[in-house]
């Protein structure tokens, strides 16, 4: 797949919502979430989950399995994928200079038992990762909302469905 020329992206930002995916990787003995530290804006030098942008064409699965690959170097299998719901992110700044950008999310829960099994490579989207409980302050606002709610479910299934919206 490809990526769209860096003017017509900008274009696409400044007048439509983009799909993305949001992969929420936690680890149950921890009790908490694997998060990166973004290299890009918007909410550059917080933490965030991993994710991005869909591409033409691609199931919303197969761009968690991708996302997870290139930002985390982990090859994940889609079937341990839990969808969760769907999410909306409205941001004044985005990569390009004076240009807003609104995401409408499909968002996943990926359960890492074994650490041990778990090793990350950072691609060069993100300077760090950390595993966090999603509450504390450099963690992007909507991922803290998106956190909480999914703190106050129990995810024993394949299939939890929230849908709301964040701003």
């Amino acid at each position: 797949m490809n990526y769209l020329p860096n003017n017509l992206y900008r274009k696409i930002l400044d007048n439509a919502p983009v799909l993305c995916v949001d992969i929420y990787i936690y680890n149950r003995n921890l009790k908490k979430f694997l998060l990166v530290r973004r290299n890009n804006e918007p909410e550059k030098n917080k933490y965030c989950c991993t994710g991005g942008r869909v591409f033409k064409g691609e199931d919303l699965f197969n761009a968690a399995v991708r996302k997870v690959k290139e930002e985390l170097g982990v090859k994940i299998k889609k079937n341990d994928l839990c969808f969760f719901g769907i999410t909306s992110t409205f941001f004044k700044n985005s990569a390009f200079d004076n240009v807003s950008s609104h995401t409408v999310n499909a968002s996943f829960i990926y359960i890492v038992d074994d650490l041990n099994k778990f090793h990350i490579k950072l691609s060069n989207e993100s300077s760090d990762f950390e595993w966090k409980h999603g509450n504390e302050n450099n963690v992007v606002k909507f991922v803290s909302k998106t956190i909480n709610k999914i703190n106050s479910v129990e995810f024993k299934t394949k299939a939890i469905y929230l849908n709301f919206e964040q701003k």
